[in-house]
């Protein structure tokens, strides 16, 4: 059977010996045919030809991929591979640019001189870690090139995949193909053996040290030039990657970090300062080579140690000030509060301090706005600027702006951005602005546009941007909001309140950029100011079946502010005013940002109340309820409210009566010849609070053995008393030593269901005048509590026919509310919550019923999933809520229960919930 001919056609038969050694490997003769009239790297062949020698013509040319396999006619051989070089006019590919980067010298020079017979002048190779082969170009380099590299790469054991042509158009860079390619020989060997480590020190000796300590760890190493003064103090200690950057170099750049790492720990390197950074690039890119080394290398290490020891270096970690970078952007770089703002950062040790000349408006929708990154993980640092900023802005403060921190940036940012707009706070025209509806957008939705006419009117004449009415079934009054300043949110609210009544709800929905504000309205109880309207109007809503009038129609009395106000030397909660108490603030006094969390939702609010009723009835005041309910925390919040001091007894069935009245201890100040030298008596807690007028909080009472209850039962009369058996029979109370006017008493105790508690007597309960069961909360509360730490919104309530508005505070979890669909997530996780609680709850069945321990989910577990998600996620703004939030309650959740089947239990409540469902759709 006689062989088909073969062919090359080509416009440079000089090129194409590569390509007919590759054919004449499998067997099969070729003849050069000069001048080629195709326009692509194609293979064709004459009909009638075999097509399985076709195919073996097509697999030895695969690693190009032909781009065509089709028959022809009017051609000379049976079969012909078309390579046209030149087949797009001039020789263009002569001022191509080519980059070849390669992790041998022997290869890259392989390629710089086959690139050379190609025609190419202008070559540059270096020698780097690579982590693929790869090939790119502009989509104008002939078919033929293209198909000439391929087949030498696939030669040479590079071969390349898919060529990528995103570099079309290289209006920047010059035309250029660029290769990247591993040495075949080498892929076994650890980049740690075949490049070397160069040590880069501000000290010889340290340099010296560490290239030894390396060297006995089986690094190549060398010690390159010493990093000058401005390098050390400007640069922390860091390796930056290099030919170990890429993924075959994990395990030598995991042992490279640690030996570094220690060996600055051996000399005392402060790490909290100044902690060892390891960027890890793309495999690809290659660490800047120090001057003097011209070797390709698999890392440097950065080492200033010598000035990291004298503190001269600038800090790159922990709380220190001069770690950041603060940039006060005003429309006013002269003015007096920018130098007094900047000269006081300075004092506290702020070092690096812009000044930013910013165009007003864009400072002047959010003044006083701080934008942090890093620092908002360091309290001490967010203190010392908010003391800068309150004492050099004063005058900003007292018109009514609030100063408000911003963790926009990620967490190792160390930018501060302060903005501090100050013209036209003389003549109040920046609070007026704050307040001006131009530049955002409203939109209402409500059911029926018309029962809200005088409002949207009202609403309109605010001078919006846009203006839009949505008909919507709408369940509560809510404001949600993006970037818009509290005060122009003030004034919504009251223009609904003042045309009908209605306390609106507030959420913070979007990020800080956006200008929209949504307005959902409900039904309308009534019309006119005051939400008294005509009596003549039909609202069917409240009316009963017979046309009697039911006492709950008419809308709540609004109150003058919100539940709990602070101001001068008292607070007020609900109504009632407490003297705060005066002088400086005891330590035993909780600290105010404990509470971050703490949500006032009308169960809650209304505990508080019947707690503050006890404190100025002097009421002995017993809270029970089950876990986490707030019984505790309630009580400690309105000490904290009140700078009150406070110390809290957990009793258990050990406690006894020394623990609670006082013992003789071991006097180690008594002198010679004393009478009992060696002995002393130490008063209790107990006893220091009455003397002291500390608040008493006894928790989990019900825990205690009966004779320590009874022991204190005198304390809980009308006229409280105590005989100090124990020490000298002092009398506390009436005719003895006073009991000072500030103590009070307080108890909390689980159900008697609980495991290990006692059943308390009704008598004894009625010795706690002020006792109350606690209600436990439900899906509303947590949802509350939710979007108080994430969008900074204590709810609004109604409490005896009183309406007490929200507010809004800082969050104590800022930044989830810039994630994507967070209010919903958020409701959610309430409701899943609520049902993991219930399903766990004893008698339930559906959860642990077979195991002596429930699990137990209460609002810990809402804050863990919160400060997981903050501190171990960390999702990036605009980013789904829902993936972030599902994470963290299958681990604080599911993770917590024992046994297949109720994981399964807890992960269908899950699913049931809809958390994180939205993302995955």
């Amino acid at each position: 059977m006689t062989q088909p001919t073969i062919a090359i056609s080509t416009n440079r038969p000089n090129l194409i010996v590569g390509v007919a050694a590759c054919l004449e490997a499998r067997g099969l003769s070729v003849r050069l045919a000069r001048g080629s009239r195709k326009d692509d790297f194609q293979v064709t062949y004459k009909p009638g030809v075999s097509l399985a020698r076709v195919a073996e013509v097509v697999s030895a040319l695969s690693p190009a991929e032909p781009d065509t396999v089709r028959e022809e006619t009017e051609q000379d051989h049976d079969i012909v591979v078309s390579i046209p070089v030149n087949s797009r006019g001039s020789e263009s590919h002569r001022q191509t640019g080519v980059e070849i980067v390669a992790d041998s010298e022997a290869l890259a020079i392989t390629l710089r001189d086959f690139f050379q017979s190609l025609g190419y002048a202008q070559i540059s190779h270096s020698v780097s870690g690579v982590t693929a082969n790869t090939l790119s170009m502009a989509d104008d380099v002939p078919t033929g090139i293209v198909a000439l590299i391929r087949l030498k790469m696939s030669e040479l054991g590079c071969a390349v995949g898919q060529v990528d042509t995103s570099r079309s158009r290289p209006r920047h860079h010059g035309n250029k193909i660029r290769v990247e390619a591993r040495d075949r020989s080498l892929e076994s060997l650890p980049a740690v053996e075949r490049f070397p480590v160069h040590v880069s020190s501000d000290s010889l000796e340290f340099g010296q040290e560490l290239v030894e300590l390396l060297d006995g760890h089986g690094f190549k190493v060398q010690l390159g030039e010493p990093l000058d003064s401005a390098k050390a103090i400007g640069n922390p200690p860091a390796i930056k990657l290099g030919a170990m950057g890429g993924t075959a170099g994990l395990p030598s750049r995991g042992m490279l970090f640690h030996v570094v790492e220690e060996y600055l720990r051996s000399k005392r390197v402060d790490l909290d300062r100044y902690p060892l950074s390891m960027p890890v690039p793309p495999g690809t890119q290659s660490v800047p080579v120090e001057p003097g080394i011209n070797a390709v290398t698999a890392a440097v290490v950065v080492l200033p140690v010598a000035a990291c020891l004298s503190g001269k270096a600038r800090s790159c970690g922990g709380a220190f000030h001069d770690r950041f970078n603060v940039k006060i952007r005003t429309d006013c770089p002269e003015h007096s509060m920018v130098a007094d703002l900047r000269e006081r950062l300075t004092r506290d040790g702020f070092a690096h301090i812009e000044v930013e000349l910013c165009a007003e408006r864009e400072i002047r929708r959010q003044p006083l706005n701080i934008s942090v990154g890093a620092a908002f993980l360091h309290p001490s640092v967010i203190q010392s600027v908010r003391d800068a900023v309150t004492h050099a802005t004063r005058p900003l403060l007292d018109s009514g702006i609030a100063a408000r921190f911003d963790p926009r940036f990620n967490s190792e940012d160390p930018d501060i951005f302060i903005n501090l707009p100050v013209i036209g706070w003389e003549d109040g025209s920046i609070v007026e602005e704050m307040g001006n509806a131009e530049g955002f957008d409203l939109k209402i939705h409500c059911e029926d546009p018309a029962e809200w006419d005088d409002v949207i009117d009202k609403l309109r004449a605010m001078g919006f941007d846009e203006f839009d009415i949505e008909s919507a079934s709408v369940s509560r009054p809510e404001m949600k909001f993006g970037g818009a300043p509290a005060r122009l949110l003030d004034r919504v609210a009251k223009v609904v309140g003042d045309q009908s009544g209605v306390v609106l709800g507030r959420t913070k929905a979007w990020p800080d950029p956006d200008d929209d504000i949504y307005l959902f309205l409900p039904r309308r109880p009534s019309r006119g100011p005051g939400g008294r309207g005509d009596e003549s109007d039909d609202v069917d809503p409240f009316f009963t079946d017979d046309g009697e009038e039911p006492e709950s129609w008419r809308p709540p009395m609004e109150a003058d502010g919100p539940f709990v106000q602070a101001t001068g030397g008292k607070v007020r909660v609900g109504g009632l005013d407490l003297p705060r108490r005066s002088g400086r603030r005891d330590p035993l006094a909780p600290a105010t940002d404990r509470f971050a969390h703490f949500c006032l939702d009308e169960k809650t609010a209304d505990t508080l109340r019947h707690v503050a009723v006890s404190v100025l009835m002097n009421e002995p005041c017993l809270l029970e309820g089950e876990t986490s309910t707030s019984k505790t925390s309630t009580i400690e919040y309105l000490a904290s409210l009140l700078g009150q001091p406070i110390v809290r007894i957990n009793l258990n069935g050990q406690t006894d009566t020394g623990e609670l009245l006082g013992r003789f201890v071991p006097n180690e100040f008594a002198g010679e010849g004393q009478s009992l030298a060696g002995w002393r008596w130490q008063d209790g807690l107990v006893i220091q609070a009455l003397r002291n007028g500390w608040w008493l909080l006894l928790d989990e009472i019900n825990l205690a053995e009966t004779q320590i209850l009874e022991r204190l039962n005198s304390l809980l009369e009308a006229h409280p008393s105590l005989v100090l058996t124990e020490h000298g029979n002092e009398i506390f109370g009436d005719n003895g030593t006073p009991i000072h006017p500030d103590f009070r008493i307080f108890g909390t105790m689980n159900p008697a269901e609980y495991a290990g508690r006692s059943v308390m007597s009704p008598a004894y309960k009625d010795r706690w005048r002020g006792f109350r069961l606690v209600p436990t909360p439900g899906e509303t509360e947590y949802r509350s509590m939710l979007r108080l730490m994430v969008l900074g919104q204590q709810p609004s309530l109604v409490m005896d026919g009183t309406a007490y508005p929200g507010a809004q505070v800082e969050p104590s979890h800022p930044g989830l509310d810039g994630l994507e669909g967070i209010e919903d997530e958020l409701d959610s996780l309430a409701r899943f919550h609520a049902t993991a609680a219930s399903a766990a709850a004893d008698g339930n069945g559906s959860l642990a019923a077979r195991r002596k321990e429930r699990p137990v989910f209460t609002r810990r577990s809402l804050l863990s999933v919160l400060d997981f998600v903050c501190r171990v996620v960390r999702p990036a703004a605009g980013t789904p809520a829902g993936p972030a939030l599902r994470r963290a309650a299958v681990r604080y959740y599911a993770d917590r229960v024992g046994g297949d089947d109720d994981r399964q239990v807890l992960l269908r409540l899950l699913e049931a919930s809809g958390l994180g469902q939205e993302a995955t759709r």
